[in-house]
C-alpha cells in the first residue's frame, strides 16, 4: 500500500488504516533477509483492521507500506479502502479506492 500527503502540517504524523480481506490473516513473524527494510510492523492490530504509523518529514511526502497476509479461505472479495488520517487533527483524512479481491491457493 502506498501513501502520499501534499501540503505541510506543523505536526505531520499520521495514522494509516487498513482492512485485510475476509480470506486473509496478518503475518505478524515475519524473517529474512530484507525483514529490516522492506516489512512495515502494525502497532496495532484489532479484528482484521491493521493500524500503522507514519512521519511525513521534508524529504518525502509518500511511503510504502509492505506487510504480509496469508490465505485462509480462497475466494473473492471485496477489499476496504485503507485510510490516512492526521493523529492531531482528525478533520485532515482520505482514503484509497476499493477494489475486490481473488484469492487461491
Amino acid at each position: 500500500m502506498d501513501v502520499s500527503f501534499d501540503g505541510s502540517l506543523k505536526r505531520p504524523y499520521f495514522k494509516v488504516t487498513d482492512v485485510l480481506p475476509s480470506g486473509l490473516r496478518l503475518v505478524s513473524d515475519v524473517r529474512g533477509p530484507d525483514y529490516y527494510y522492506s516489512y512495515t510492523y502494525p502497532y496495532r492490530k484489532n479484528g482484521q483492521e491493521i493500524y500503522f504509523s507514519w512521519y511525513k518529514d521534508e524529504y518525502s511526502s509518500s511511503k510504502t507500506i509492505t506487510y504480509y497476509a496469508r490465505v485462509v479461505n480462497p475466494g473473492e472479495f471485496y477489499a476496504d479502502p485503507a485510510k490516512v488520517q492526521s493523529y492531531y487533527d482528525p478533520s485532515i483524512a482520505n482514503i484509497s479506492k476499493s477494489n475486490s479481491v481473488t484469492i487461491s491457493r
